[in-house]
């Protein structure tokens, strides 16, 4: 079978050998010379072509080595170029952003102070208007405590004037209503007298003229019985009056007592 295949190949072809071109034997395959030159030449060829392609094989490791190398050196070249100037672009970047953010603390420094400073006076001024109402409301609260001190010590001043005033004009009422009921009683008690002594001289007259009738004698005894009745009566009416002049006195102290109390409780 190999020799098979070995013949049916295009070269094998192509040399026009005599067929067939090899003897088997019991151990061993003859094999023609030009059989034998073609498989030399075959030989030779696929040798050369092994050897060609280990040489082409080995020149491209070699190629790829120093080319790997080449790109590896490349690679670190541009790995430093690149980082250098990503270092310069950097501490460009650095500086710039330290430039911005000194010129941003800056200018939010001026904002944030003249906010500060407007929100100070804002809070001056809410400070100045809280402290003048809270001033005018502690001033409202006193003028008013004292308006109502005024006023309750000009009623309680007012109050005792009118009540030593209503006092004094009812002790005066008091004075003149029992100095009247005084005049009262002198008249009823002169009245009384006078009528005691127009009965004395009754009686006296009655007296003398006892002797002339018994009867008459016995009606003036009677009538004088009747008039010492009647001064005792007045005298008893005389005493009332008294006790009633002493009642209306004690009623007017304890009034005054009363008004006096209530004066010093306004």
């Amino acid at each position: 079978e190999a020799l098979e295949k070995i013949c049916a190949m295009p070269q094998v072809r192509e040399a026009s050998l005599p067929s067939p071109p090899y003897q088997m034997g019991k151990t061993k395959i003859f094999m023609k010379e030009q059989l034998q030159q073609v498989l030399e030449e075959l030989l030779t060829d696929a040798v050369a072509q092994r050897a060609v392609r280990v040489q082409s094989y080995w020149k491209m490791r070699q190629a790829r080595a120093r080319y790997l190398r080449k790109v590896i050196s490349a690679r670190q070249l541009q790995a430093i170029l690149r980082t250098c100037g990503a270092r310069t672009e950097f501490l460009v970047h650095v500086r710039k952003k330290r430039s911005a953010v000194a010129i941003q603390a800056c200018y939010r420094k001026v904002v944030r102070r003249r906010k500060f400073l407007h929100f100070r006076d804002a809070a001056l001024r809410l400070q100045k208007f809280v402290r003048k109402r809270a001033s005018h409301r502690v001033y409202m609260a006193k003028l008013k405590a004292a308006v109502a001190l005024q006023a309750q010590l000009r009623t309680y001043l007012w109050t005792k004037k009118t009540a030593a005033a209503l006092e004094a004009a009812r002790e005066a009422a008091r004075q003149a209503e029992v100095a009247y009921r005084l005049e009262l009683a002198e008249k009823k008690v002169e009245e009384q007298a006078a009528e005691i002594e127009r009965h004395q001289q009754e009686l006296e007259s009655v007296q003398a003229k006892l002797a002339e009738a018994s009867s008459e004698l016995d009606k003036v005894r009677g009538e004088a019985q009747l008039a010492s009745e009647s001064l005792e009566a007045e005298s008893k009416k005389r005493e009332a009056l008294e006790a009633q002049v002493q009642q209306i006195t004690a009623e007017a102290a304890t009034t005054q007592e009363a008004a006096g109390g209530g004066g010093g409780g306004g």
